[in-house]
């Protein structure tokens, strides 16, 4: 989605399967009877119930990428607002220092990549302005 030069008709389906990525966690964070959920989701707010698990470590960067990127770079709007059991996982992880701490490195970082024009250079500014036929937000 991010790294580029990238066919604007592969960037928008990529998003696409963001959306379906994003429904999906939804489903098995606010299911505690989903497929593929072990833990119910009654049971805290994180991946694996109350605590943070490994799971929770591991997507926390990648979401941070998700609510800096999306709705700046592609028209997203707030990606947890319609998905209440990923909006309680957002707010616990942005509540639990160390992955705070994580988050606030990797905002600062995407800041910097924004400062210096890296999403010019990989064509995604140029690409959602002037490729009107594809579908960039998927909220």
């Amino acid at each position: 989605m991010y790294r580029g030069p990238m066919d604007a008709s592969l960037r928008a389906d990529q998003l696409k399967s963001v959306k379906s990525y994003l429904d999906f966690l939804e489903h098995l964070l606010s299911d505690p009877k989903a497929p593929g959920a072990d833990t119910p989701a009654a049971d805290g707010p994180f991946c694996a119930g109350s605590k943070p698990s490994l799971g929770d470590l591991v997507a926390y960067p990648t979401f941070v990428f998700i609510d800096y990127m999306l709705p700046k770079k592609f028209g997203w709007k707030d990606v947890f607002e319609t998905r209440p059991g990923l909006a309680r996982w957002w707010d616990a992880m942005n509540h639990w220092e160390p992955a705070s701490r994580v988050g606030d490195e990797v905002t600062e970082a995407l800041i910097s990549w924004d400062n210096d024009g890296r999403w010019e250079r990989v064509g995604i500014e140029e690409q959602v302005k002037t490729s009107t036929n594809l579908q960039w937000s998927f909220d």
